[in-house]
């Protein structure tokens, strides 16, 4: 299982929640978590703003010269090609950013090339 946290602005239109829910998510009622099942792999969403509490002031500097009014989400999977398939879904006009959990919070295109080239190796 792999983990990330998924940073979008409040003020965007596109919601990630509702790429599970079209594309036949369960929904965990007790957690308000959506998971994704198809064949071995699975990923898995939560809003979870506490997250912000778990970084630094530099991170939160980092995030808020991006976007002025974050919202987290934490993100699990198992089989990288689910993962590539729901960012790939993000409009290319959105502003998000993910915290790889490695150090980096990048913007959605440099982690999916990031990612990528972990799978090459």
């Amino acid at each position: 299982m792999n983990t990330v946290i998924l940073i979008k602005s409040k003020d965007e239109n596109w919601d990630p929640i509702n790429y599970f829910k079209r594309n036949g998510g369960n929904l965990i009622k007790e957690f308000n978590q959506y998971n994704l099942v198809i064949g071995d792999a699975w990923i898995s969403i939560i809003e979870d703003n506490s997250v912000y509490f778990e970084f630094d002031d530099d991170e939160i500097r980092k995030v808020k010269s991006i976007i002025e009014k974050p919202e987290f989400y934490i993100i699990e999977w198992k089989g990288d090609e689910i993962l590539e398939n729901f960012m790939a879904h993000i409009p290319n006009e959105t502003t998000a950013l993910v915290d790889d959990d490695h150090g980096s919070i990048l913007m959605i295109d440099v982690f999916l090339k990031k990612l990528k080239k972990c799978e090459e190796n």
